[in-house]
């Protein structure tokens, strides 16, 4: 559910930034889905989703999946399979497949909904699975400038046919790692093929977190930022939230003597 709260803050920066007036639906069905979903490749995917069971092998039919989602929203009782970080259907899979629950009584609105999921693309993940999501307008904006450079660089590149899909997670952490690097470099000189990605060109490689963490605290200057951390597959993890406290700290040497500092007595 805290994805929903992700979405609508991005939602409002973007209006903001852009001078529209999308709603949570109309950015969902214009912009958000078209961007993810409207394609061979997706940047994420969303298990037992409408979107992605059975995954459609046409543009047309990816159509009619979005047409059968937002059925379900307008219809069915809010659940995991199509309501981001909402419970599972069923009470005896909360344990395993379900994440960000509430036990307080809460109304579900249609753009909730929509909003959870513009909310989850925004999860960065880092070395051990494990994804960041971070309320704050500012690195949401960065991230969705990301989402666009990789779907038209990358995903539907033809030089790259064999780089998967599904995969917007780990984007995340590389492009918040390059954007606020060490050094400072023009978004149209980029080369991020020789760190980024694999090899082969097949995968996006999952960022380490320091580098994640240096990234970070060069955005927001030393100030503390909370995370919600988790993990979501075929089994849920929640950790909850984390408090980063970015301090002055842009590379592991001053790390080193920040945390030397206060433990020498």
């Amino acid at each position: 559910m805290y994805a929903s709260v992700i979405g609508q803050t991005f939602l409002q920066a973007f209006n903001q930034r852009q001078g529209t007036t999308h709603s949570a639906k109309t950015f969902f069905s214009e912009v958000f889905h078209p961007l993810f979903y409207n394609h061979d490749k997706y940047l994420q995917w969303v298990i037992n989703s409408p979107l992605v069971n059975p995954f459609p092998k046409t543009g047309e039919a990816r159509i009619q999946q979005l047409l059968k989602l937002q059925e379900k929203i307008l219809a069915v009782e809010p659940d995991g399979s199509f309501a981001i970080g909402y419970p599972a259907a069923e009470e005896k899979e909360y344990a395993t497949t379900s994440g960000q629950v509430t036990n307080l009584s809460l109304q579900s609105e249609e753009d909730l909904i929509y909003a959870s999921w513009i909310g989850n693309g925004f999860g960065i993940r880092v070395s051990g699975g494990l994804c960041l999501l971070i309320n704050e307008a500012e690195l949401l904006l960065e991230l969705f400038d990301g989402w666009q450079y990789y779907r038209n660089n990358y995903l539907n590149n033809k030089s790259y046919p064999n780089l998967k899909g599904n995969q917007v997670e780990a984007w995340n952490g590389q492009w918040l790692v390059h954007r606020f690097g060490a050094k400072s470099i023009q978004v149209s000189n980029w080369r991020l093929e020789q760190k980024a990605f694999d090899e082969g060109m097949n995968q996006v490689i999952t960022s380490h977190w320091p580098k994640v963490l240096f990234a970070l605290s060069r955005l927001f200057k030393g100030e503390a930022v909370s995370a919600y951390v988790y993990a979501f597959s075929q089994m849920n993890t929640t950790i909850g939230f984390v408090s980063l406290h970015l301090a002055e700290v842009k590379k592991a040497l001053t790390l080193y003597q920040e945390i030397l500092a206060k433990t020498t007595i």
